[in-house]
């Protein structure tokens, strides 16, 4: 499969990931957000930068 095909595959399905949970989640507010809420945001965003960037 072609290498950008591919980032793109990734991508979108990193966005709807991280839409799937960021609807499970709820509609916090930074200021409501524990400090183990953001850092695992955080995280989570982290993880799929990097898988998209593979």
């Amino acid at each position: 499969m072609p290498e950008i095909l591919e980032a793109i595959i990734r991508s979108v399905f990193g966005f709807a990931s991280l839409l799937v949970l960021t609807r499970l989640t709820g509609k916090q507010q930074l200021s409501h957000l524990t400090f183990y809420d953001f850092v695992s945001a955080i995280t989570i965003g982290g993880i799929t930068a990097e898988i998209a960037g593979e």
